[in-house]
């Protein structure tokens, strides 16, 4: 469970990532 939300967290730092940048 743990390692799926470690996951999760990090898509959505990439996906702030992402919007960021537009």
């Amino acid at each position: 469970f743990f390692y799926w939300f470690k996951n999760y967290f990090i898509m959505m730092i990439k996906i702030s990532k992402v919007n960021s940048k537009f």
